[in-house]
């Protein structure tokens, strides 16, 4: 099986406004360090083990599965436990200082417009959740 993890992130306006976008003169140098940090992120164990859950998770069972990942008190980066979903949808879980999630899409299916709505809609009472990885199969 081949996996295909694509990003979906939420940028918020620096200077404190309510406002999901604003006026960006040049938008790749706007996101250019949010896609380093995520690209970083991904390189990381605690990503790499959660991505190993969610494959296993989805072998056994071909359903929706779901991580999020946080941050403990002493600002080390944690995972939440494999939260498992349906065929067609999953619950991101709770967790402390939450700050992503990934997830799997049984069927094929590229990030929709219901994984972009619903991280905006996270990210309205927890502004630090501004990233979703969202992992395919079969690279689609």
């Amino acid at each position: 099986m081949l996996f295909l993890a694509v990003l979906l992130n939420v940028f918020i306006n620096p200077g404190g406004s309510n406002r999901l976008f604003s006026k960006i003169t040049d938008p790749c140098e706007q996101i250019k360090s949010h896609v380093i940090a995520a690209t970083l992120f991904t390189k990381d164990s605690i990503y790499r083990m959660a991505l190993a859950q969610i494959k296993n998770a989805f072998v056994v069972d071909q359903y929706e599965h779901c991580i999020s990942f946080g941050k403990d008190a002493a600002n080390n980066i944690i995972a939440s436990p494999v939260s498992n979903g349906s065929a067609t949808s999953g619950k991101v879980p709770a967790i402390a200082n939450a700050f992503a999630d990934l997830h799997n899409h049984p069927n094929i299916t590229p990030p929709d417009a219901g994984d972009f709505y619903g991280l905006a809609d996270i990210n309205k009472n927890n502004r630090d959740h501004k990233t979703r990885f969202v992992v395919t199969v079969s690279g689609m």
